[in-house]
């Protein structure tokens, strides 16, 4: 009968063993699939025609029209990733825009809050008063233009699959408040 320390030993024994077979097999299987797949090819690029079995025939122009779909991947690759990165780069010029947009906008309005002293119906002159009604049929119509880009905008970022909701500037044009713009 075997005691508890060398049963232990030979169980760890029985696992290195294992673990050591296990490796050599992984390696023999590797070994033979990297040969068979190989070899093939380095015979149809190296050795005469005369040599070549029909299949080792047919393979380089498919060795060359996987090397060519290779190249094009990456160019096509490289091509995405410049693309992606336009993207992000006008998305936040585009940001930008907006906020100074919305603040010009806002400060135009304060400076016609400032300037209107009168109402239009108290305007006594004509002529001034159609010049102050034309101007504020203009900031009515500036306003809902406004509005209508500012939800465009926004519809698109929402739409564009960008993480819009992590990013604080793109979470505040999407989720934005109705009546920003008094």
């Amino acid at each position: 009968m075997l005691s508890d320390e060398e049963l232990q030993e030979q169980l760890a024994q029985a696992e290195r063993d294992l673990m050591t077979a296990r490796s050599k097999y992984t390696i023999r299987q590797n070994i033979v699939s990297q040969v068979l797949t190989t070899d093939p090819i380095l015979k149809s690029l190296h050795a005469s025609p005369q040599t070549l079995t029909s299949l080792e025939r047919r393979l380089p122009p498919l060795i060359q029209e996987r090397d060519t779909l290779s190249m094009l991947h990456i160019h096509l690759s490289k091509q995405l990733q410049t693309t992606h990165a336009a993207i992000a780069k006008h998305e936040q010029e585009n940001i930008e825009m907006m906020a100074k947009n919305k603040a010009l906008a806002s400060r135009m309005l304060d400076l016609a809050k400032d300037v209107k002293i009168e109402k239009v119906e108290e305007v006594r002159d004509a002529r001034m008063r159609s010049q102050l009604e034309k101007l504020e049929g203009d900031v009515s119509n500036a306003r809902k233009e406004w509005r209508i880009w500012k939800s465009v905008v926004g519809g698109i970022i929402a739409g564009s699959g960008v993480d819009w909701a992590a990013d604080t500037k793109l979470l505040e044009v999407v989720m934005d408040e109705e009546d920003e713009i008094r």
